[in-house]
């Protein structure tokens, strides 16, 4: 009965949030609706009305894992060779700055920041994990206050969906340098080893999945098997405790590029993207769990914060007044778009808090929550009538 109950609620979160995606707006231009579902997945949650418990979430965890394997595919259908082709080297050039910086910016703030305050890290890479995190920008974000045509609103565009692209990679190369022992296997692997294994495994399923679907085949058939294998992508990534972000990138890096169908898959998977991404957003607020860290949580948020701001304006001056040569105050305009995170990280950070399920990994998840949040309203903050890109 609690879990018929806990569908429910689920399914009438998302109608009002559907219904009214702008909250309580603060003096600011209003809360997005992504920021609504997680607010609603916090007050259904353990600490406030506790209306859904986690064992609930763990029931449903194989439905998550597809749908992060379901984002995964569309990240990876962007690397499209041919298209790739196309830009210019100065779109490379900025991607890099873009991810350089911050990382470089929040991975010394934290680790400089643990050496005075106590936090909950044992593990080595974890400060690696949250410097990568920090690379992401929300695309939808610039598309919302831009025009197609402007220059600096294309670099930023293509800067943002590239960066998706390389973070998730990085984010689990540096996962797989402290990779959970998986008992299926009688020796622990090498993380070059695990990288290996992990991209044949995702070649392997891609060209699986274009053979299928080689013959002339209906558009059900092909829904379904596009299906068959968004679940099976996200089971074998829960068996080699890997994120499904990965695994679907590199399967939709094979569909993109060789396969015939490529083109109906997209539609399929354009389709189902927002859903996807409503379900990931509502399950990162619903699991979330302070805990005895939640103190220690917000400070280390606004250090986050301010350090990968600080390695986004860097970023944004030195491309603006080197490569695109704005002019004088031209280069505030890259770096205030750069604020805002995409909801990606939330997917990375709520699927590695499910891979070790530990204190450390529930910090991790509240410090990006919390960032999510404020990265979110100063960006709002900062951008005003006259640094918007039209």
């Amino acid at each position: 009965m609690d879990s018929y109950f806990s569908i429910l609620i689920i399914v009438g979160s998302f109608l009002v949030a559907t219904m009214f995606p702008k909250f309580i707006s603060l003096g600011l231009k209003g809360i997005a609706l992504e920021l609504v579902v997680i607010f609603i997945g916090l007050l259904l949650g353990k600490y406030f009305l506790n209306l859904i418990n986690y064992s609930f979430f763990l029931s449903i965890e194989p439905l998550f894992l597809a749908a992060l394997a379901w984002v995964g595919l569309l990240v990876g259908e962007q690397f499209n060779v041919e298209m790739l082709k196309k830009f210019d080297r100065k779109y490379y050039y900025f991607s890099f700055l873009e991810m350089f910086f911050p990382f470089i910016f929040v991975y010394f703030a934290l680790l400089g920041f643990s050496k005075v305050v106590y936090m909950p890290v044992e593990r080595w890479t974890t400060f690696l994990l949250l410097a990568t995190l920090s690379v992401f920008t929300s695309i939808f974000h610039i598309y919302l206050n831009s025009k197609s045509k402007d220059i600096v609103a294309n670099f930023l565009k293509f800067s943002s969906s590239f960066v998706i692209i390389i973070g998730i990679f990085v984010f689990q190369l540096i996962l797989f340098l402290n990779h959970p022992v998986n008992t299926l296997f009688e020796r622990i692997f090498s993380p070059v080893e695990w990288l290996a294994i992990m991209v044949f495994v995702g070649l392997l399923i891609g060209i699986l999945y274009i053979f299928l679907t080689r013959p002339k085949l209906q558009n059900t058939e092909l829904s379904v098997i596009n299906l068959g294998f968004v679940l099976l992508i996200g089971g074998v990534s829960n068996i080699f405790f890997v994120t499904p972000l990965f695994l679907g990138e590199i399967v939709g890096m094979l569909l993109t590029n060789f396969s015939t169908k490529n083109d109906f898959f997209y539609g399929i998977l354009q389709k189902g993207e927002k859903p996807a991404f409503l379900m990931i957003l509502f399950l990162s607020g619903l699991i979330w769990m302070p805990g005895e860290d939640w103190h220690i949580s917000i400070i280390v948020s606004l250090v986050y914060v301010i350090s990968r701001a600080s390695g986004k304006f860097f970023s944004g001056m030195v491309f603006g007044k080197r490569f695109l040569k704005i002019k004088k105050g031209g280069f505030i305009i890259d770096w205030t778009y750069l604020i805002p995170q995409g909801s990606v990280v939330l997917m990375l950070a709520v699927n590695y808090n499910l891979i070790y399920s530990d204190r450390e990994s529930n910090f991790v998840l509240s410090v990006i929550l919390l960032s999510y949040i404020l990265n979110y309203l100063l960006g709002e903050l900062l951008l005003t009538e006259e640094n918007k890109i039209i």
